[in-house]
């Protein structure tokens, strides 16, 4: 019957987490070694590779986000998978025995992994009783190279003399 009385009142304001931003390629994420990718979208993180920029130039393999934070906590951003390629190296290959031998005979060629021979196999050795110059190629997205090659000489067998009948 007094009336009523009214406490003090306390605001409550809850901050929520920081917003993850998006992230993109500015163009494709696997190439060869020597070339880059930029990478956009960083508004107020750092990324994880220190840089706090809008965006970054991305040399090496590996995975790269930004990371945001307020009082709150931290929260990323979308994840981007960067896969930088190296040309294919030269393979050296080797003769097994000698590399001049009369007809009939065979040496045997060695040393490829994962090129293919001159001759169209891509075994990793290969039997040669032909003369000729040998070699591997070896080849991927970034390029190929050629290992030394091996100059085969098969020398013909001398005719028969004919044979007297007695």
């Amino acid at each position: 019957t007094c009336g009523n009385i009214n406490s003090n009142h306390i605001i409550v304001t809850v901050n929520p987490l920081p917003t993850p931003i998006t992230i993109s390629p500015g163009g494709l994420t696997t190439f060869c070694n020597g070339n880059f990718v930029v990478l956009f979208g960083n508004t107020n993180g750092i990324w994880n590779t220190g840089s706090n920029t809008s965006s970054i130039n991305v040399v090496s393999s590996g995975d790269y986000f930004v990371t945001t934070s307020n009082s709150c906590g931290n929260t990323n951003s979308n994840i981007i998978t960067v896969t930088v390629e190296n040309p294919p190296m030269a393979p050296i290959i080797q003769a097994s025995g000698n590399i001049e031998f009369c007809a009939g005979d065979s040496v045997i060629l060695s040393g490829n992994n994962n090129g293919l021979w001159n001759n169209g196999s891509d075994s990793s050795s290969i039997v040669i009783n032909n003369s000729g110059d040998y070699f591997v190629t070896n080849t991927n997205s970034c390029g190929s190279a050629t290992s030394n090659h091996i100059t085969v000489n098969v020398w013909p067998l001398p005719p028969e003399i004919g044979r007297a009948h007695v």
